[in-house]
């Protein structure tokens, strides 16, 4: 569940500068400010052997509403059709091997 942690305008306006950058350089910023990001709700996937930390459904629905853009608000619904599905889907039980 999301810890209820909004953007507010400071966070904004780091994701628009974060977006504008090329995607080698957005990744060196996001691990030099990864600290801002530590009270935003996360899970871990595994993708084979590699296990990544993405922020929650919850989390993205929230940045979304809060953005307010005309391209956020277009995403709402299909987000909250996933977040519903994500409910209704028994959870998945995996062990060593």
């Amino acid at each position: 569940m999301s810890t209820g942690v909004l953007p507010d305008q400071h966070d904004v306006e780091l994701a628009e500068i974060l977006l504008g950058l090329k995607p080698e350089e957005r990744l060196r910023a996001l691990r030099r400010y990864a600290h801002l990001f530590e009270d935003v709700a996360t899970i871990e996937l595994a993708l084979g052997e590699l296990s990544v930390r993405v922020i929650t459904i919850d989390e993205v629905i929230a940045s979304k509403e809060k953005l307010g853009r005309p391209k956020d608000t277009a995403a709402l619904p299909a987000l909250y059709a996933t977040r519903e599905a994500l409910r209704r889907r028994k959870p998945r039980i995996t062990g060593p091997g």
